[in-house]
């Protein structure tokens, strides 16, 4: 009986067991597939592919995932096998959104685990799924047990977690908010590494500045306040350029009439804002006439026209409070909206629950339940001014706050020429924001562009070196060596997968950085700089390829690896360190549940 086949046992329920399921050829073959998708998208410029190539993976693939995933152009081409809407990606949240299926629930767990790293950072998710699938394939192919190898594993996450903590590893570079240089240098980094935006460097330029600018309008004045990226909304507008991207200075909505001034409205002292999150709409089913008793009269006047009488009182008691805007979450009746122009208020409908509590945080103003209520002087909030922009043929109703409630909220008009540019913007700029972020609480950065991995893969590497044996993980010196070996290939394999276009992979011995050359070039015309740009070469530099380092001569002192003091980030690529950690621990922790996975029992409906 084949291991790769299920067997189904004779009971009242059809239930089928697939034994040494890592072993499943199925398994392996969604695995292959996965990896192979997410590693056309990772790096600076993806992995460009035939048109032949093209056809065949999809005619291979197409099965294995509930999206077809075109890889094409150094992007993911993604759609549906029925058809219709293609969405152009290479973002780690598309390509897990895309996956509405898969045949193997091992599959499913490694997706989820990704998916979970990349809810709470917005980033990284390619290098995560990418090194668990490599850690797993590597743990399958080096010949040791599968508890010697789990062992392994965890004493090797233990290792790097530690020397990451530790202040004895100088890869670590405090990051500083306050140096703008190293600021734009992080950002640049997260934008340049999705292709699929096609930004041009004066436009990645201006869009690190602005979103720049942005986060550091989130940032309170107060101690006591926390940070709260709610207060950066985003804004897209599709047709101008990236280039035009701006900030603004409260909030910006679509408006839904057409006024023809400029300025609508301006108060000196600040414009009264009454907000409604029910609706205004006059339905009698919309709860309010619960425990209302009707009676038939022999008037003509329906329960609507008296709803609508009643609203329009309640207007003329807002124009008694001095109210200039009235807002709703909800839908308000035309007949209504009428009477408020007529009255000379501006009118907005439709909020959403999405823009109402900005509206509200911005204007202080207390949300109205019910028009049927007393309404107070604190009842309402305030605007200092409320603007007509025209942005690209599109009207946007611009809401500017009043000093004195002192509100902490801009929006980002963000522009792409297109709608797949601008959603792959939308993502990447929420990835820099929560970047940002978390540099607040851990403010520490790592080299990028492989640099990271390659020092990480000498680091196991030594470590192996100075193995003297521990009782805990019952193997041998060469077993423990061995496994590390190969986990240490991992991390130049991902190294090695940001490029895609054939170059050759060195290192040097002196700081373990990874530096790229040219497929025909020779040892001795290395580059100037090495890829994350922290590191200069010099005359007298001893480099390895990366396919060489587990021959380089004993003694690699990986804690020589100091990237100096960087004055100028212009060039240098940079990590968020809390990111790239809980990638790495994603990665182990999944990769070491799935190998503890021997067999696979799955009930069957028929």
């Amino acid at each position: 009986m084949s291991k790769d086949k299920g067997v189904k046992l004779p009971t009242s329920k059809n239930i089928e067991i697939k034994l040494d399921i890592l072993n499943n050829e199925e398994l392996q073959k969604e695995l292959k597939a996965l990896k192979d998708v997410f590693a056309a998208s990772y790096g600076p410029t993806g992995r460009p592919m035939s048109s032949m190539s093209i056809t065949q993976y999809w005619s291979e693939h197409r099965r294995n995932f509930g999206r077809d995933l075109f890889l094409s152009f150094r992007t993911n081409f993604i759609q549906h096998v029925s058809g219709g809407h293609v969405t152009v990606t290479s973002s780690s949240s598309q390509i897990l959104k895309s996956i509405t299926t898969v045949s193997t629930p091992l599959t499913r767990l490694l997706l989820q685990s990704v998916q979970g790293h990349v809810n709470h950072f917005n980033d990284g998710g390619l290098f995560t799924v990418l090194l668990t699938i490599q850690l797993i394939e590597s743990s399958l192919k080096c010949g040791l047990p599968r508890h010697t190898v789990i062992a392994i594993n965890e004493r090797a996450l233990t290792t790097i977690l530690t020397q990451l903590e530790s202040s004895d590893l100088p890869i670590k570079l405090s990051a500083d908010l306050g140096n703008m240089n190293q600021m734009l240098g992080v950002i640049r980094s997260i934008l340049v590494t999705k292709p699929a935006t096609g930004l041009t460097s004066n436009e990645l330029q201006s869009l690190a500045v602005v979103l720049l600018r942005g986060f550091l309008s989130c940032i309170p004045t107060s101690r006591n306040k926390m940070v709260s990226l709610d207060n950066l909304r985003i804004q897209d507008c599709e047709g101008p350029s990236v280039s035009e991207s701006r900030l603004k200075n409260g909030i910006l909505l679509e408006a839904k009439c057409h006024p023809v001034i400029e300025t609508i409205y301006e108060g000196k002292d600040g414009i009264k804002v009454a907000l409604f999150d029910c609706s205004l709409a006059g339905n009698v089913n919309d709860g309010w006439l619960d425990n209302t008793k009707t009676e038939i009269s022999n008037n003509f006047l329906t329960i609507e026209d008296n709803v609508l009488t009643s609203m329009m009182r309640m207007v003329d008691s807002l124009i008694d409070h001095g109210v200039k805007l009235i807002a709703c979450q909800k839908v308000i009746h035309p007949t209504l909206q009428q009477y408020i122009t007529r009255k000379g208020l501006y009118v907005i409908e439709r909020l959403s629950i999405c823009h109402i509590e900005a509206v509200q945080k911005l204007t202080a103003a207390r949300l109205l339940s019910s028009f049927q209520g007393k309404m107070t002087e604190d009842s309402f909030g305030l605007l200092n001014k409320i603007n007509l922009l025209v942005i690209h043929k599109k009207r946007y109703i611009h809401l500017i706050p009043n000093s004195s409630t002192h509100p902490e909220i801009s929006t980002l008009m963000l522009c792409a020429p297109d709608e797949h540019g601008l959603d792959e913007l939308k993502l990447l700029c929420s990835a820099v924001l929560q970047s940002l972020k978390q540099l607040l609480y851990q403010p520490f950065l790592v080299p990028g562009a492989g640099c990271f991995e390659t020092i990480i893969a000498g680091l196991l590497m030594q470590t192996a070196q100075e193995f003297d044996g521990l009782p805990e993980l019952d193997c041998s010196k060469q077993q423990y060596s061995r496994g590390l070996h190969s986990i240490s290939s991992v991390f130049l394999h991902i190294a090695r997968t940001l490029d895609h276009d054939g170059n050759n992979h060195l290192v040097d011995r002196t700081t373990i950085h990874h530096w790229l050359t040219q497929p025909l070039a020779t040892k001795l015309t290395t580059p100037q700089h090495c890829l994350c740009g922290l590191v200069t070469s010099h005359q007298d530099t001893e480099w390895y390829m990366t396919e060489e380092m587990c021959g380089m001569p004993r003694g690699i002192d990986v804690h020589r690896s100091s990237t100096g003091d960087v004055k100028n980030f212009e060039n240098v690529v940079l990590d968020v360190m809390s990111m790239k950690v809980n990638g790495i621990k994603t990665a182990f922790e999944t990769a070491n549940t799935i190998l503890r996975v021997k067999h696979f029992v799955k009930e069957i409906f028929e």
